[in-house]
């Protein structure tokens, strides 16, 4: 799939802004919204909500433009799999994108189908203590994304 640069994206989304500034605010917030409950859903183990906030937020962000269709194709594809949410991250270029599995063997088939699209799976597990930062380099897990 074209992967677009950041500096191409914020552009693209800077111009859009130009012509419709109001409607293009309104969804910025929007998305604001969304992390705020995201955060929430995260901090309740609301898994369901949070795909939903999740599918709600990539609908967004293909509306500004930022999500190539080969990548949509793949997180489109995989919420009709069944996916509990799925959307683009990082810049929106097309990679790097999250989805949410119902439970283990429901994420080795979303990695099937994933990786039979073309999408390369870097980790597909959560991690009880998420992202740490440490100066002990004993603690770096090499190749994973955590």
């Amino acid at each position: 799939p074209k992967k677009f640069t950041t500096a191409e994206l914020v552009k693209n989304v800077k111009n859009l802004r130009m012509k419709e500034e109001k409607i293009i605010e309104k969804l910025l917030d929007i998305i604001g919204e969304i992390v705020e409950e995201a955060k929430d859903a995260i901090i309740k183990n609301d898994v369901e909500r949070l795909g939903t906030l999740m599918n709600i937020n990539h609908g967004i962000l293909e509306t500004l433009g930022i999500v190539s269709l080969d990548h949509s194709y793949i997180i489109k594809t995989l919420i009709a799999a069944g996916a509990l949410g799925a959307k683009t991250s990082g810049a929106g270029g097309g990679g790097a994108f999250i989805a949410l599995a119902k439970n283990k063997i429901h994420a080795t088939l979303l990695k099937n189908i994933a990786e039979a699209l073309g999408a390369r799976i870097v980790a597909m597990e959560l991690y009880e203590k998420g992202f740490i930062i440490s100066n002990d380099s004993s603690n770096i897990v090499k190749d994973s994304i955590v």
